[in-house]
């Protein structure tokens, strides 16, 4: 099943968009853009250059926090009869051939047929799902199939047969560092465990239920 045939033959049964980001995101994008105001306008008005700490930490997760939104913005979750999409389930690949470095892997389409899930389970323990996610770590390596992100309270967690998935390509891992494109150095590899974030778990269980057996938690 590829990205094209699961977007036309496919019966939608069930779409999460932007499961990953939470509240929390905009809360500290808030809190981060108030701390710079306050600061800044703290030092205007004392004309202490000694309180620049404040808006340097403000803007700091301000920027920090945007840019981990805009990354993770387009992943979600599509089930349809087919099958599972994850990741940018509304991304295709670009026709110019493009290939994007693993960095982008949140924005590209993970297809996984029913016949390829071996188990699969919902999970809401934030340490368990945080504690998975630093299993499959490794130095040097990117999991593809590891959606995990800061703030991740809930997950669906799929044992896949890697062989039957189809995954976007990326391009090989740089042997220079380029001043025009992002640089990237980390080996990908198709992860035998995928976490995906969700926001609605039950929604999902109800929906995923008459096509998995989803294991008991």
């Amino acid at each position: 099943m590829t990205h094209h045939d699961h977007a036309q033959q496919a019966v939608i049964l069930y779409t999460e968009n932007h499961s990953v980001v939470r509240w929390p995101y905009f809360l500290f994008i808030a809190l981060g853009t108030f701390l710079l105001i306050i600061g800044i306008a703290a030092i205007v008005w004392s004309g202490n250059p000694s309180l620049s700490f404040v808006p340097a930490i403000g803007g700091l997760g301000a920027v920090i926090t945007v840019t981990l939104t805009i990354i993770a913005w387009p992943t979600g979750i599509q089930v349809g009869s087919d099958g599972l999409l994850v990741g940018g389930i509304h991304r295709t690949q670009r026709p110019d051939g493009h290939l994007p470095s693993v960095n982008g892997r949140w924005k590209r389409p993970f297809c996984c047929p029913w016949s390829a899930i071996r188990s699969a389970e919902i999970v809401t323990d934030h340490a368990y799902i945080r504690r998975t996610n630093r299993d499959f770590r490794e130095p040097g390596k990117v999991a593809l199939g590891m959606f995990w992100a800061p703030f991740t309270r809930s997950a669906l967690f799929l044992e896949v047969d890697i062989n039957a998935v189809t995954i976007p390509e990326f391009r090989p891992p740089d042997t220079e560092r380029h001043f025009f494109r992002s640089s990237n150095f980390a080996v990908p590899f198709i992860s035998p465990v995928w976490l995906i974030p969700t926001k609605h778990p039950e929604a999902l269980r109800t929906a995923l239920a008459q096509h998995v057996n989803l294991q008991p938690r």
